[in-house]
């Protein structure tokens, strides 16, 4: 009986968590369809060309030298750098990285819900 219970919460809970995944990402398509960048702007182009010409994350050029990104954070540039490689045109480029950003971001949300379970179980 007990076992029978657990099962059935276990598929509702797994129901749940797949319903936050799909709301979350499908409430995210139209806000980057209509509201999403068209471009990458201000700094992040600098450091996402150092990274792809120089192979260095480096936002100031003086001459041949290149002075570190001391104050951007450098993860972000090399997520950016991640999907170079999939030499997409550059609106598929954007289109690409806003998309696995809403993906990341929605299963942020699941990990909030599973978060918030352990510590209000009760």
């Amino acid at each position: 009986m007990f076992l029978n219970n657990y099962a059935k919460l276990q598929k509702r809970e797994t129901l749940l968590i797949i319903l936050l995944l799909g709301l979350s990402f499908l409430g995210r398509i139209p806000i980057i369809l209509i509201y999403g960048d068209v471009e990458i702007e201000n700094e992040w182009t600098i450091l996402l060309n150092n990274l792809i010409n120089h192979s260095t994350l480096a936002s100031t050029q003086f001459g041949e030298f290149l002075l570190p990104n001391l104050w951007m954070p450098p993860l972000y540039a090399y997520y950016l750098y991640f999907f170079t490689f999939f030499n997409y045109e550059y609106q598929n480029f954007v289109l690409l990285i806003l998309f696995s950003q809403s993906i990341l971001a929605s299963i942020s949300v699941v990990i909030f819900y599973k978060i918030n379970k352990f510590f209000f179980y009760k």
